[in-house]
């Protein structure tokens, strides 16, 4: 995958539209409109990389991205072809950040949903299972229309099937990531775009104080929930951090470490997304550029070739491999060959998280 995409959604009033500002590092005099669909491309910031390139002094450095949209918030009470109008946005996401709103406010009003955070996150599941089983039950009847009229192929038979497993799934409230579909089965349904096929994270916003003290209402429930579900788990505090965004980086890490915040909210959240749906980066470099690639855990040495290029993939000898760590404290990949740091691979040796990888292919 080039970048990965991430939908960010939830309640109204919850601080989807601040926490994508944070994300995407936007100052409050850069536009952000809340009733609509808002778009960024985020650079992943890699301590290791920034090494590498310091290190060998090439003449870029290239990051690995993530895509970010954040849909307007709805009402329970909002029109179903509204409703569905706005979660269209999320359908090509790879995965989903629901945020529920903690922090307590004068100004801002809580949404529809209350003031439990139990009761939104409730609610967001009910509108992902209900959205996905309305999509599978249309999907199901347009097969069905079939019969009668001629005679389903094997195909069409195996999906149907598919369907109403998925569709059974769903009327006992269950996510269709939980079903854990193979490869074929997932991709029979790949057209539907199913909201719960996809990992999700649970991004709790809470204030400053909530955040120094890691408690706020209902956190114990939400985090059983969560773990109950296959839910991933995270804590903002989306309003303190997006002031942050006017101060020096020296004046920001003074408030962070005041507050007991570690890293950015970015990082949190980025190393929490990644961790759940599987994601790990490796590294490339030659004389003109250093570079993060992201690719899915369990991917073998010719198939991130072809991520690199696909001549690269059709042409594939083996690979040299080194952790990122070693050929840092070596100073050079000669230093990290000569103390047997450097793993001559096949092709189906697995990519791991942090790799050096280069290539050897014929021309």
């Amino acid at each position: 995958m080039d970048s990965v995409d991430v939908g960010i959604f939830g309640a109204e009033r919850a601080g989807k539209t601040t926490l994508f500002r944070v994300l995407s590092s936007l100052k409050p005099e850069r536009a952000v409109m809340k009733h609509e669909v808002n778009r960024s491309v985020v650079e992943i910031r890699d301590g290791r990389l920034d090494r590498l390139h310091e290190l060998l002094k090439t003449r870029k450095k290239i990051y690995a991205t993530m895509n970010l949209v954040d849909i307007p918030g709805f009402p329970t009470t909002c029109p179903p072809k509204e409703k569905n109008r706005i979660m269209q946005s999320l359908q090509g996401s790879d995965a989903l950040l629901a945020v529920v709103r903690a922090f307590r406010s004068d100004i801002v009003p809580w949404p529809e949903d209350g003031k439990n955070p139990v009761s939104q996150l409730e609610n967001i599941r009910a509108e992902l299972l209900f959205r996905d089983l309305a999509v599978i039950t249309r999907r199901i009847e347009r097969i069905e229309e079939y019969v009668g009229k001629r005679k389903l192929t094997a195909e069409e038979e195996r999906e149907l099937e598919l369907l109403k497993r998925i569709g059974r799934h769903l009327d006992e409230e269950g996510f269709v990531l939980g079903l854990g579909l193979d490869g074929e089965e997932a991709r029979t349904v790949s057209s539907l775009s199913l909201l719960t096929a996809k990992p999700i994270v649970v991004v709790v916003n809470v204030d400053e104080d909530q955040y120094k003290a890691r408690n706020y209402d209902a956190r114990e429930q939400i985090v059983q929930i969560c773990e109950a579900r296959g839910l991933g788990y995270a804590e903002v505090a989306g309003e303190f951090e997006a002031e942050l965004l006017d101060l020096s980086e020296e004046e920001q890490a003074l408030f962070m470490e005041d507050t007991g915040i570690a890293e950015s909210c970015f990082d949190r959240l980025h190393a929490t997304l990644y961790k759940h749906i599987g994601i790990i980066t490796f590294f490339t470099f030659n004389d003109e550029e250093v570079r993060a690639w992201q690719i899915e855990e369990g991917t073998t040495a010719k198939q991130a070739a072809g991520k690199i290029h696909t001549d690269l993939m059709n042409h594939f000898i083996r690979a040299e491999i080194v952790s990122s760590e070693d050929f840092l404290e070596c100073g050079s990949l000669h230093n990290a060959r000569e103390r047997g740091l450097v793993r001559i691979v096949g092709k189906d040796e697995l990519i791991r998280d942090g790799d050096i990888v280069r290539i050897r292919a014929n021309a």
